[in-house]
Formats: C-alpha cells, structure tokens, sequence
C-alpha cells in the first residue's frame, strides 16, 4: 500500500484514496463510551500488547492521546488515520499507526477497535485483504463481540454485522457546482450508501457504505466500486457540459486561483481548499502541471493544528494566515 498524499496517480484521475475499518469490541468488555477512563486505558494496553506482538514485522508506534498535545493528535485527523470520534475521546483513545501510514489501528473510539487500512487510488480489495490479516492476526489472541444470528456487535448499529465501512474518496467539484450532489445523496441512501464532504468547501467527497448487516464484505466493496465508478462518469459528462459552455471563464478561475495561492500573503485554510479545488481541476483537465503529491500535501499540512504543531506552539488567526501562505507558497516552487 502507497501513502496517498505521495500518491503518484495520473493527473486526470480523480479518486484520491480508498480506506476501509473494521469495527470490533471485546467480549465481555461495556462499550468505550460506559468504561470509566482508567478501565478504558487498560484496553489500550491490552490491545496494543497484542498488536506490537502480531504484527512485529511492521514498523509500528503508539500515541495514546492523553499524553499528546490536541494539535498533534489532530494533525492526523486531515491524513484520515483519525477519525472525529476518536479525537473526541482524548482522555482514552490511542492510535497505532505504521511507519508509511497506511495502517492506522484506532482504540478506544465508539468500539473498542477500528482497525483502517487506506491507500492511493481505487484499492478497495487491497485494502480489505490487509485490514482483514490483521483482523485474523489479533483474534488469535482476542475474543470479540459476536453474535451467530447478527455477526460483530458494535456500538452503532449500521455496523453490526461485518462491521465494516469502506470508502472512496474522489473530487467532485463539477456535480458540487451543479448542485447534482444532492440528487445523488438521496439516490444513494436508497441503495444503502452515504456521501459526505471531507474537507470545508473543498468539493472532496467520500463515498461509503451505511450498512452492513445482511451483506458480505465483498458485497459491499462490489456494490461500492460500482457506485463510484458511475459517480464518476457524472463528474467527467458534467464537467463537459461545464467546459464547452465556459471554457474560458473555468480555465481564468483555475488560473486565478492558482496565482493567488502562489503569491498571497495571508491565506486562511477554508480560501486554500476553496482555490485548491480549482487547481485540481485544472491539473485534472491537464490545463496545469503539477503533481498529485503536491495538491494533497497542501491539503493536509496547512490546516491550523498542522501548522501549530510543526511550530510547536499557538498562533493567532493572522499568525496562522501569514505561515499557511509561506508553506504554500513552499510547496508549489
């Protein structure tokens, strides 16, 4: 599995990664969210005792989120290792993360595990295959929740079952202009899946499964697949629409915005994702040459808590305008 922000995918391809978890709790063991914290720490060392010991051929390390500063375990949060939910749960949680940060093993989030493998492009079975060895791996030695008639019982119940969610992310930004987002929204929670913006205002969208009982992990992953790819043939016939009706004024904004990243003084992180869109666009309709790597590292590493914590310390708003535009105009030279 590749990093996805080093991704070197084809300028025109518009899926950023795949990432899929697996949902599981320990038998016997309430739910993190009924374990006083103290209990709830224990987890994290029973199950990372575990992990270190089965997956000894990765290079693994832990950050229990207690003993870190938020900046720092938020920072992981626009990688997509972390999920929202467990940075909610700071006086417990922990992450396991592999050296490449293709693997991210979450403890104590609303389950007690979350095991998520995410990597460049479309993958989602390779994804699966890894998540679902190291899943084998720890039952060794864990018992876990389940139930013969329900499968894995977790916290939420769109994840009883498999226990699994899978999800593409990709770049919409024609079908969010167009408003046609919201027609595939409702079309979409018929047929079981959900689609949803990962960064503000940044026309980045994951699309993922919302149910997993009475399915098949590969049932899932199939249905999925499918489902993008025709996401993604609306994107490329209304971007066509877009572009033989106003070709000129598409390329000026793609231009403008990429002039205005190159030489802004002060930026704020929600004008960034809105520009960078463009950008994307533009390197995506092969109007601009610039790598993939570049435009995702622009959009992980210059959020407020990324910056603090490369600092190591707070910043005003200003403060933070005045850096993100430095690092900016870094990445792009």
């Amino acid at each position: 599995m590749r990093n996805w922000i080093y991704s070197k995918a084809q300028s025109d391809d518009l899926i950023l990664c795949s990432k899929l978890s697996l949902a599981r709790n320990l038998e016997g063991v309430l739910f993190t969210d009924k374990l006083e914290a103290e209990n709830a720490k224990k987890n994290v060392d029973k199950l990372a005792n575990v992990i270190f010991n089965k997956l000894d051929d990765e290079e693994l390390k832990i950050i229990k989120f207690w003993d870190n500063h938020i900046d720092y375990i938020k920072s992981y949060e626009a990688k997509l290792l972390v999920t929202k939910e467990l940075v909610k749960r700071k006086d417990r949680a922990a992450l396991i993360i592999n050296k490449e940060e293709t693997i991210s093993i979450m403890i104590n989030e609303v389950d007690h595990l979350n095991i998520q493998c995410i990597t460049e492009g479309m993958n989602l079975k390779e994804v699966y295959e890894v998540a679902n060895k190291i899943d084998d791996l720890i039952e060794e030695d864990i018992t876990y929740s389940f139930h013969e008639d329900f499968g894995y019982l977790t916290a939420t119940p769109s994840k009883v079952g498999t226990g699994m969610k899978a999800s593409v992310i990709l770049h919409l930004p024609a079908l969010s202009m167009s408003e046609e987002i919201t027609n595939i929204s409702k079309g979409l929670s018929q047929l079981g899946m959900a689609i949803n913006q990962v960064y503000a205002d940044g026309n980045i969208y994951e699309v993922s499964n919302r149910i997993s009982l009475g399915i098949t992990e590969d049932e899932i992953i199939n249905n999925l697949e499918g489902v993008v790819e025709n996401i993604i043939q609306e994107e490329i016939k209304f971007r066509d629409i877009v572009i033989n009706k106003c070709k000129y004024e598409v390329e000026d904004k793609i231009f403008r915005a990429y002039g205005i990243l190159k030489n802004a003084k002060l930026m704020s992180y929600k004008e960034l994702v809105e520009l960078l869109s463009y950008v994307r666009l533009g390197v995506e309709m092969y109007v601009l040459d610039l790598n993939k790597d570049v435009l995702n590292k622009l959009l992980v590493y210059t959020n407020d808590d990324a910056i603090q914590n490369k600092l190591g310390r707070s910043l005003t708003n200003k403060e933070k305008k005045a850096e993100r535009a430095i690092l900016i105009q870094e990445l792009l030279k």
